[in-house]
This record gives structure tokens, C-alpha cells and sequence, in this order.
């Protein structure tokens, strides 16, 4: 599989799954694969696409995060790393004070 722009598309031109012709430049993937049915016509016969929408659609389905997802969750992780840190300092003073009026 690769990706690739359409407007480079072999026929049918369309993503295999929603059936939409997508704007020129738009990234979809070429499965490199054709579907043909013999002697039946079928306006999808030819190569098989799928556009972004329909990748991110069935990633979903399987467990998989978008891009913007994982961008999200990266910016939380930085930010809960830093809380934890905090909370840690905050916990070491606490600690450091409990000793000292324990003894």
C-alpha cells in the first residue's frame, strides 16, 4: 500500500468504501490492488482507494488513535508530568516538615 494524491487515480477514481470522488491533491491510500468481477460491470471495478476519512473511520473501529488524538494525549502527558512533579516536591516539603515536628 502507498499513498498517494488524487487526481492521479487510476479508475474508478474513488474511495473503495464511501464511494466519493475526492477533491485533486487530497491523500488517499492505493491499496495496489484491483477489484474486478469477471463479466459483471460495477462502476467500482479497478483499483481500490481509501480516502483519509474512511482510513480514520476504520482505525477508529480496530483501537486506533488520529493523528489529533495523539497530539492531545502528548500535550496531557507533558502537562500531567508536570503536575505529578509538582505534587512530588509538594509531598517532599510535607514529609521534610512532618519530621521535623516529630522530633
Amino acid at each position: 500500500m502507498q499513498l498517494v494524491k488524487a487526481g492521479q487515480l487510476l479508475n474508478p477514481n474513488v474511495c473503495f468504501i464511501c464511494e466519493e470522488f475526492k477533491q485533486e491533491g487530497t491523500p488517499v491510500v492505493d491499496t495496489l490492488r484491483n477489484y474486478e468481477l469477471g463479466n459483471h460491470f460495477t462502476p467500482l471495478a479497478g483499483r481500490k482507494y481509501v480516502c483519509e476519512s474512511c482510513v480514520v473511520e476504520l482505525g477508529a473501529c480496530v483501537g486506533l488513535a488520529s493523528a489529533d488524538r495523539i497530539e492531545q494525549l502528548e500535550k496531557d502527558n507533558v502537562t500531567y508530568r508536570a503536575k505529578i512533579a509538582e505534587l512530588k516536591k509538594k509531598l517532599s516539603t510535607f514529609a521534610k516538615e512532618l519530621t521535623a515536628v516529630s522530633t
